[in-house]
């Protein structure tokens, strides 16, 4: 079971002269219980392939299927099935918040997938705890909150409806340091849960501490996949617009071409030892 990308291109406004393609043979493989991060500078094309994920964009060419069936834009009940696996949070909530309560708001999808109505209000509750919402919140008009806010509120209206896959569209923009780590440890734990996550996010930092595997986009095309080592591996001396290198991995680079036994890391812990105890070489 997964959600599997297949030479997957998109073009908008085909045929017409703002024609532009947004993607062009991006493979992907998101299984259950990983974490894969989406990097790329604005325009790479995150946003257009976080959208086919669950049918709301349809190739131009290749394929996206979810646990082997096959998204098609002509067959609905297949794309109501899917849309109910795979969740997705978009980049600006105020896109997909409507109701007039919080509560209202969480309540839709559960309902919408036929949840009993009675079990409703304890649904909400758990999706609004989960995602750090407290219950005075759940009668406030959604678009009276602040952006930290509604991110949370839109998280748990997708959440609700407990989808097997997570595909989140720079959900960190707007978090103050204590809100995005509380994100990121909830996202960790729902990996651990067996839920697959895709994040799409222009942070590379996040993307190297949190991920199984990463796709770094360039103008719609894959630059770099494969572990976090892999991309940063691929990264190193090349020109990526919109990648920056964390500070420690520019260090880490640094540092090997001035002939240290040092690997490329962004883990500073690690590097700092390194860098000690190879000093504790030269010095003997």
């Amino acid at each position: 079971m997964s959600i599997r990308v297949t030479d997957l291109a998109h073009v908008y406004h085909q045929g017409t002269p703002l024609q532009r393609r947004a993607l062009d043979g991006v493979n992907l493989l998101v299984e259950p219980g990983s974490w894969v991060s989406v990097v790329g500078h604005t325009g790479s094309g995150k946003s257009t392939l976080a959208q086919h994920l669950n049918g709301l964009l349809f190739a131009t060419r290749g394929e996206v299927e979810v646990d082997g069936v096959l998204l098609r834009e002509d067959a609905p009940e297949i794309l109501r099935q899917a849309r109910k696996k795979v969740g997705l949070v978009f980049q600006y909530p105020e896109q997909q918040l409507f109701a007039e309560t919080v509560s209202e708001e969480i309540a839709f999808a559960p309902r919408n997938w036929g949840i009993a109505k009675e079990r409703l209000p304890e649904v909400v509750h758990a999706a609004a705890t989960r995602v750090g919402l407290e219950k005075a919140l759940l009668g406030v008009n959604p678009f009276n909150l602040s952006g930290g806010q509604k991110r949370r509120v839109a998280l748990a209206s997708v959440l609700a409806s407990e989808p097997d896959y997570l595909v989140l569209d720079e959900p960190t923009a707007g978090l103050d340091g204590k809100g995005k780590k509380e994100l990121l440890s909830l996202l960790s734990q729902l990996v651990r849960e067996g839920k697959g996550v895709v994040l799409v996010t222009h942070d590379l930092d996040i993307a190297l501490a949190h991920s199984h595997r990463i796709l770094v986009l360039e103008d719609g095309k894959v630059f770099a996949l494969g572990t976090p080592q892999e991309v940063l591996d691929a990264l190193a001396g090349a020109s990526v617009r919109g990648i920056v290198l964390p500070p420690v991995v520019e260090l880490s680079q640094e540092l090997k071409q001035r002939g240290w036994k040092v690997p490329l890391t962004p883990d500073a812990t690690t590097l700092y030892a390194l860098i000690a105890k190879e000093g504790k070489r030269c010095d003997s």
